[in-house]
């Protein structure tokens, strides 16, 4: 749904009497499907519609409060010596490149020779290397078991509804992957109730939007997509709260961003990284792969997509990503049987996005990988430039 049809079904809506009832089922999304298990949508009202109330002539008198003085606020104090102690680099501009992997730079594969302006590709290494060093300040716990309302299924639930406000709004692919990784980080310090985990799914999105997109989701169309389960001051507050459990800082490794840059360093096309993303993107509904490091997901997706070719890890990977083949098979073991049962689940959002032709229809063919194909070292003699039709 883009946010065209959101808005003209709101203005249609604004027209009514003041006593004028508005049934809920009346707007354009399946107001009918079945969420139970992330609790009732109808934010504790019993009804199931919608009444207006009429206007009031008399405004109350707003009272503007005193702010408090920064040195009353101890929260202030206190998250500033909470921060200290985090990680932190003396000098980021510097890449940290560890000795095993000095000795590979003759060898590697050189990435950073565009020469578009736009690219900046003489920091790229730098980047990323930052990046992956900011992998340890905001680390993912084990917080299913700490969780009283929520399990692993509910997470599921909440991850699928992310990918159709991803889709619906039209925005990146970082804010998805951004906003699964607020939710995780936002479980793993606070208990969250099950009424209120749409509410924590719809602020994570409209966060992570705005630090990647141009054109983030109005707060009234999140009102909206959650059938006014929630009002526009409880998103507000919320996103506050997220963002304070944050502790202000989200600017996070993807694991979407990594695999960009690795799928530069084999040479895929544009269909080969396509099939790489649906497999890495399927790992945001799986919480067994939450505490996972963005790159080290990257790769391990990256791998998987090189055994479907029949081709494996090289010098110039261990280079660029700092993970050898041995550090990946266990994560790619696991994807192999994702990846065979995604089109058997309930939830097949991922699966139904990629099966369209605007991604090159990438689920139609892929199948599980044999074990033997993923313990084998030596790829077969073809070339790496083989046609999607025929490695998939």
């Amino acid at each position: 749904m883009s946010q065209a049809s959101i808005g003209s079904s709101q203005s249609s809506q604004s027209q009514p009497n003041s006593q004028e009832i508005i049934p809920i089922q009346q707007k354009t999304m399946d107001s009918n499907a079945s969420r139970h298990v992330l609790g009732e949508r109808n934010n504790g009202v019993v009804s199931t519609a919608v009444k207006k109330p009429a206007e009031s002539t008399a405004q109350p008198k707003k009272i503007r409060k005193k702010r408090a003085s920064p040195s009353d606020d101890t929260s202030i104090h206190s998250l500033a010596i909470d921060y200290k102690k985090k990680p932190y680099h003396e000098d980021p501009f510097s890449a940290k490149i560890s000795g095993k992997r000095k000795l590979l730079e003759p060898i590697a594969v050189d990435i950073d020779q565009d020469k578009d302006p736009n690219e900046y590709s003489e920091y790229a290494m730098t980047s990323f290397e930052y990046f992956r060093a900011r992998e340890h300040t905001q680390v993912v716990q084990n917080y299913m078991m700490e969780q009283t309302e929520l399990s692993e299924k509910m997470r599921m639930i909440l991850v699928d509804w992310q990918v159709e406000m991803q889709e619906s709004f039209q925005l990146t692919h970082e804010s998805l992957y951004l906003s699964v990784l607020f939710i995780d980080l936002y479980l793993s310090k606070k208990n969250v109730k099950r009424e209120n985990m749409q509410l924590l799914g719809a602020c994570a999105i409209l966060l992570a939007s705005k630090f990647y997109d141009r054109m983030p989701p109005y707060v009234d169309d999140l009102v909206f997509v959650c059938d006014e389960a929630y009002t526009r001051e409880e998103i507000l507050k919320f996103e506050v709260e997220l963002m304070t459990v944050l502790e202000f800082d989200i600017n996070l490794p993807v694991s979407y961003l990594c695999l960009r840059r690795y799928g530069k360093i084999v040479g895929f096309n544009m269909k080969q990284l396509t099939l790489a993303r649906y497999v890495l993107e399927l790992t945001l509904m799986e919480y067994q792969f939450a505490r996972e490091s963005a790159s080290k997901m990257a790769s391990a997706a990256l791998l998987w997509t090189l055994l479907h070719f029949n081709k494996t890890w090289n010098e110039s990977l261990v280079y660029h990503t700092s993970y050898s083949r041995d550090d990946l098979l266990p994560i790619v073991f696991k994807l192999n049987e994702m990846v065979a049962k995604a089109p058997k689940k309930k939830l097949k959002t991922i699966y139904d996005k990629y099966s369209h032709e605007n991604f090159f229809k990438v689920t139609e063919s892929v199948k599980k990988l044999s074990d033997s194909r993923i313990n084998s070292i030596e790829p077969e003699a073809e070339s790496m430039e083989v046609s999607f039709s025929q490695a998939m």
